[in-house]
């Protein structure tokens, strides 16, 4: 669900009552699982996003609206919140943002990939020459902090840290430049669609000076397995689009270790946010979405040409 923080149509009006806009109905979002965000409709039967971040800070936010307001050519939230004019509600940062219509696809089809990687080609090429505010992440040292956290935590158990940090040596030693601006967090529940037509992505408070092949690599992850099982000819689509609009010749082959790093990243993250509930259960989490997915990857043969998987 799209709501951490419930709140009144009372209270949301309160909070946004500088931008002279005022609700007669909000709705519950039911996508998205980090932010709290409700449509609110106007008297002119207007729709609107309101967004309450519950970890994004405030200069994360002012980066989302300096690229929503410089990519205005592809399929985009417009922000009515003034970039010099960030407010919070609760030490917490909100902002409002144009409603986009259409749903997040459930079965992901050659034509969502199609367009999706369209998107990201032109996004990496378009956004190159904007300066974001020190927002260079270094993904390595990232996953060095979550794993970190994780090894040294007093729930896991002893296999389970020695079935990380045997993962992690199998990709310590992948090199990231920084080469491009990335959305960082493109997954489906991030985008819409209206008839297989892809009218918006969203949540770029992300996005950061980092590496286009990791990047890349969350896409093929999260849009290109079905039933545990990456999809080669989805990912061969997928890049097929990205080199034909970035005149690039990316492979299959030698974005292996990118996929591979990206599963074990997003492994380690969900685990190091798991960790902060009551009721973790380890477990439960050996057999999590991206730990299946480290090791299919691991276990599978990429060639472009025939697709083997042992």
């Amino acid at each position: 669900m799209g709501i951490k923080v419930k709140l009144s149509k009372r209270q949301i009006n309160n909070i946004i009552k500088d931008y002279n806009i005022v609700f007669e109905n909000i709705f519950e979002t039911k996508d998205g699982i980090s932010d709290t965000t409700y449509v609110g409709i106007d008297k002119y039967n207007t729709k609107y996003i309101f967004k309450l971040y519950e970890k994004s800070s405030k200069c994360e936010v002012q980066n989302e609206i300096v690229l929503l307001n410089a990519l205005s050519c592809l399929p985009l939230a417009k922000p009515y919140t003034n970039y010099n004019n960030i407010k919070m509600h609760n030490s917490k940062v909100f902002a409002l943002y144009s409603y986009i219509k259409g749903s997040s696809p459930i079965l992901i089809e050659s034509s969502h990939i199609v367009q999706i990687a369209k998107f990201i080609s032109i996004f990496h090429q378009k956004s190159k020459n904007i300066i974001l505010s020190n927002k260079t992440i270094h993904i390595s040292q990232v996953l060095k902090t979550y794993l970190k956290n994780i090894i040294h935590h007093k729930d896991i158990s002893e296999k389970l840290k020695c079935d990380l940090l045997d993962y992690n040596l199998k990709v310590h030693n992948i090199y990231f430049e920084n080469n491009c601006i990335i959305h960082g967090d493109l997954f489906p529940d991030n985008t819409k669609f209206n008839k297989d037509i892809l009218t918006g992505v969203f949540d770029l408070s992300q996005a950061c000076k980092s590496n286009r092949y990791f990047d890349i690599a969350i896409i093929i992850n999260s849009w290109c397995f079905k039933n545990e099982i990456l999809d080669f000819k989805l990912v061969q689509k997928l890049l097929d689009v990205y080199n034909t609009y970035s005149n690039l010749s990316i492979t299959i082959d030698f974005l292996r270790k990118y996929i591979l790093y990206a599963a074990f990243f997003y492994a380690l993250k969900r685990l190091s946010n798991s960790l902060k509930y009551v009721d973790f259960d380890q477990n439960t989490y050996e057999n999590t979405e991206y730990l299946i997915k480290f090791r299919h990857i691991e276990e599978s043969n990429f060639y472009s040409k025939y697709f083997y998987i042992i």
